[in-house]
Parts: C-alpha cells; structure tokens; sequence
C-alpha cells in the first residue's frame, strides 16, 4: 500500500508485477464487468497471437452512453476515445483493430507488456496519468502488437467516479477547475507521448495542426493558469527524459497502425 498517491502509472506497474498471468486485467475502482467479458474477451484473443491488448465497449451507468471503444491519436496528438459520449445504437459493433485500449479497463498481454518496458516499467510512471495507456499503446504497435477490439465484452464505468467532485469535473471545458498537478499532466503527457512515438514523417505530416494544439495550450497557460508556468523547469526535465526513453525503447518493428495522426 503506498503511503501517498503515486499516480496511476506507477500503481498499475506496481500492480502487473505483483502478477504472474498470461495476461493481466488492469481496472479502475469505478469499472464493473458483465459477468460475460472475460469469456468473450478469451474467445476472441486465444487464437489472435499477434494481440498484445483487448479493448471492450464501456459503456457509462445509464447502459446507453458510450465511454470508450477503443482509442485513437489525433492528427494534432491529442488521444480520443472511440465513441465517448454517444449514445450506443450498435454503430460499434464490429470487432476489429483500434490504437489503443483506455487503461480504466484493459487487458494485456503479458508478453506484449515485457516487450515494450523501458527500464522495467510498463505504463511510463513519468506521466503519472493521462495518456499513459496510449503511451502504451503506441509502443506496442511500433513492435508489431495489435490491439483487438471486442464489442461483446462489455463493461461499465462512472468517467471520473473516483474523484469526489464528480464525473463532470473532467470535462475538457471544466479544465481550469481540475487541481492544477491534474493539469500540468494533461498538458504535459501530449508532448511526452509524441516526442517518445512519433516519427519525424508523421510530425511533418501533421506539423501545422501539432503547432495549432501547442498554441491553444499555451494560450491556456498564459490566460487561465500562468501559474502552471512556474511548473517549466519539472516540464523541461520530463522532456529531456522522454527523449532518453526513446534512445532506449525496442526498436521499431512496423510503422504504427495509426488511429489517426499516429504514425
């Protein structure tokens, strides 16, 4: 039990080696199972080798919003969630590749996790959350893993339950209301997953709507929180280490499958 709070990263690492599976379930507290999603998630990866990770379609309380079916890079680096926040009417009901797989529930597999580590972490306990599992993702599909998407196994989650504000507070638009450690990560994690994944070709490709993204935050930065701009030497040092990080990742294996702007 860890005595402060860590972060989401360094306690789902925590949590995976203190496992010894073929494949590791990593759930958030605010995340219910259908009693049938690890049946259909085994039906659907045992003979899909090349899988390295398992999306299912969560769905918010009310059984009809759609929290998440996957997830996907935009071309200005920022990580979406397949569908949040519409309504499920089974336009997700294909089953197929996607990015990445949000870590409020996600299955791994093993094998895929001991591949793409850096230093034997797993989840990069530098982002201490947010954009972690796309992270994640995106090495593992520059190794070569797909992640499998299974709208079958079905799960649901309450988008910010552990929080004691409530699920609203972390809408995009309730951002200035976020505690400002929370919003140091989300406008920070964008350019540590990037500077780590992202290939020269695709930064050029996408160059004018990254630069578009980068001036939104620091306009943010200037207007909402100059506060957070006290936070620049903690920032500059991360960079630097998501630079070290990429020297020292596996090597790349395939171009990503890109969810989009990936690559």
């Amino acid at each position: 039990m860890n005595r402060r709070n860590e972060g989401f990263s360094r306690a789902a690492n925590q949590g995976i080696a203190a496992t010894t599976g073929e494949w590791v379930l990593v759930l958030n507290p605010d995340v219910v199972l259908t009693p049938v999603f690890l049946e259909e998630a085994w039906n659907a990866l045992r003979e899909r080798p090349a899988v390295g990770s398992m999306a299912g379609k969560v769905l918010r309380f009310d059984r009809r919003t759609i929290d998440t079916t996957g997830q996907f890079v935009r071309p200005d680096g920022r990580v979406r969630e397949r569908g949040y926040g519409e309504t499920d009417q089974g336009q997700y009901d294909q089953a197929g590749d996607v990015f990445s797989v949000c870590g409020a529930a996600a299955l791994y597999r093993r094998a895929m996790l001991e591949d793409v580590a850096i230093d034997g972490e797993y989840f990069d306990e530098d982002f201490f959350a947010f954009y972690e599992d796309a992270d994640l993702g995106w090495r593992a599909q520059r190794r070569g893993w797909r992640c499998w998407y299974q709208p079958t196994a079905v799960a649901y989650h309450a988008r910010g339950g552990t929080n004691p504000s409530g699920a609203r507070l972390w809408a995009r638009w309730q951002m200035p209301r976020r505690p400002l450690q929370i919003q140091f990560h989300v406008l920070l994690n964008r350019h540590l997953m990037l500077l780590k994944n992202q290939s020269m070709g695709a930064a050029l490709r996408h160059g004018l709507r990254l630069l578009w993204a980068d001036c939104v935050d620091l306009g943010y930065l200037l207007v909402v929180r100059p506060r957070l701009l006290a936070r620049a030497p903690d920032a500059a040092r991360l960079l630097r280490r998501a630079v070290e990080k990429r020297r020292r990742m596996a090597p790349s294996r395939v171009e990503a499958r890109s969810g989009v702007g990936a690559g």
